[in-house]
């Protein structure tokens, strides 16, 4: 990810824990190529291609190409119902992060509440 987001993730990150909670990224930024390769390796495993296309953006369109967005751990929809994720929604703006993909009717991509951006607002 870019310096700026390292290091507002970091803060929040020292913030977090002294409320006892574990901020861990899973994933940071991804090249294009490597955007290419989640593709490959999702269509490989059998997986239909509309069913990949909604749940991995094709190179270019993807927000971790941007150096902004991190993907945390858990990496998957049991995400929502931890102690992390509650925290993350009552303080992650105070750091200039937000949930990416949030749960509302009518999105096309489903919603990852493991997935937040920095936005370079301070």
């Amino acid at each position: 990810v870019l310096p700026e987001a390292r290091d507002a993730f970091v803060r929040m990150a020292v913030a977090a824990k002294k409320a006892g909670i574990d901020l861990i990224a899973d994933s940071g930024y991804r090249s294009a190529r490597y955007q290419r390769q989640i593709i490959r390796r999702r269509l490989a495993a059998g997986e239909k291609p509309g069913k990949v296309l909604s749940m991995v953006a094709p190179p270019g369109y993807s927000p971790h190409e941007s150096g902004l967005a991190l993907d945390l751990v858990p990496s998957e929809a049991r995400f929502a119902k931890t102690d992390t994720y509650r925290w993350l929604k009552s303080h992650a703006s105070e750091f200039g992060f937000s949930e990416t993909y949030q749960d509302k009717p009518g999105r096309k991509h489903p919603w990852e509440p493991w997935h937040w951006a920095w936005h370079a607002t301070r």
